[in-house]
């Protein structure tokens, strides 16, 4: 018959609200604040016979209010959102975490799954190299291995999506290397020395992250290792603790020009430590006559030189230090100056009264 059926009644199992639930959510900013045109992936599972598992996968835009809805089959969803080249996950009371291992998954079986919130904020900032220019291509998350990283720009600059907590900052540079945490005095290479950044309902911004070499020597050769240390004490004849002398590093290229510097001065310990620059760095102590008594030193003092320093611990002394001065350095772990004491003044003899 090529007659038109009609009149033909489909009678489902169950309600469609109950074969086909909805998840429902919004996608926010740590205030709560809708955020718009995100991309949200609802991936999830059922099973299809006593034997398969059917793979399902919807993909669609948060609204101008930032929410999202969508009827699904029944099954176990997972809920993630893209942010810049980022994949990010729904993770129940953490809201937003950045592992597929930190999702929470959702069973969707006979009625609406809504409510989801999923809040994310930023974390801010620059990075740059030691004299302050921008590293181009680092980059920059806060878990050393994990993948949750961005690029730094042309001009240094970076913007990490981050959930609320307390974060650790850490870069990678493009040309390889160890990875560098920003700490309070810029960068460490030690996680323990790590500043944190907490954030809560509201972006942060602001933060450097310094890689402790210059530009150039980042582009050509990626974040430096641990950089070595010149470290040692000052004192006098008794081992009495010499403060507030200067002393300084600096290295000389093959025509015997200073091409860079570190300074420093000794603690009230006389101790002192300065940052190597590249091998040989040579040491200099500078002393004034009211420093010591040694013999032909300006009223405003002269630079003594005191050995140079070969890099992984090896310190070669000078030769020609000043009488009454000496330097040990015990495989250069911690090198000891003594200085001499400042010179005793004749007694002043007064003419007898008349």
């Amino acid at each position: 018959d090529s007659g038109d059926v009609t009149g033909v009644v489909l009678t489902l199992p169950a309600p469609v609200g109950e074969l086909c639930p909805t998840i429902a959510g919004a996608v926010t900013d740590l205030a709560g604040r809708p955020r718009a045109g995100v991309l949200v992936t609802l991936a999830g599972t059922r099973r299809a016979t006593a034997s398969s598992v059917e793979h399902i996968s919807h993909t669609l835009l948060t609204g101008a209010d930032g929410t999202f809805s969508k009827r699904v089959p029944r099954g176990t969803y997972r809920i993630s959102i893209r942010v810049g080249g980022l994949v990010g996950y729904y993770g129940g009371d953490h809201g937003f975490v950045t592992s597929v291992a930190q999702a929470t998954a959702i069973n969707v079986v006979t009625s609406d799954v809504t409510g989801i919130v999923v809040p994310y904020g930023f974390i801010s900032g620059t990075v740059k190299s030691l004299d302050g220019q921008p590293v181009f291509g680092a980059r920059v998350g806060f878990n050393p291995v994990g993948s949750w990283q961005v690029l730094a720009t042309g001009d240094g600059s970076f913007r990490l999506p981050v959930p609320r907590g307390a974060h650790r900052l850490v870069v990678k540079c493009r040309q390889g290397g160890p990875v560098w945490y920003r700490s309070q005095g810029g960068h460490t290479l030690r996680a323990e020395e790590a500043a944190y950044i907490a954030v809560g309902s509201s972006d942060r911004a602001g933060f450097d992250i310094v890689v402790p070499a210059r530009q150039f020597d980042i582009t050509l050769r990626g974040c430096p290792s641990l950089p070595d240390l010149t470290k040692g004490v000052v004192v006098g004849p008794d081992g009495s603790p010499r403060r507030g002398l200067r002393l300084k590093l600096t290295h000389l290229d093959a025509r015997h020009i200073i091409s860079d510097e570190r300074h420093t001065t000794t603690s009230t310990t006389g101790s002192f430590l300065l940052e190597e620059l590249t091998t040989p760095d040579y040491l200099y102590l500078r002393l004034r006559p009211r420093d010591t008594c040694i013999p032909g030193l300006a009223e405003d003092g002269d630079w003594i030189p005191i050995g140079r320093s070969h890099g992984k611990g090896r310190f070669v002394i000078a030769s020609d230090l000043p009488h009454g001065m000496s330097v040990e350095a015990p495989h250069a772990e911690r090198i000891v100056i003594r200085i001499p004491d400042h010179c005793s003044r004749p007694p002043v003899t007064l003419p007898p009264l008349q």
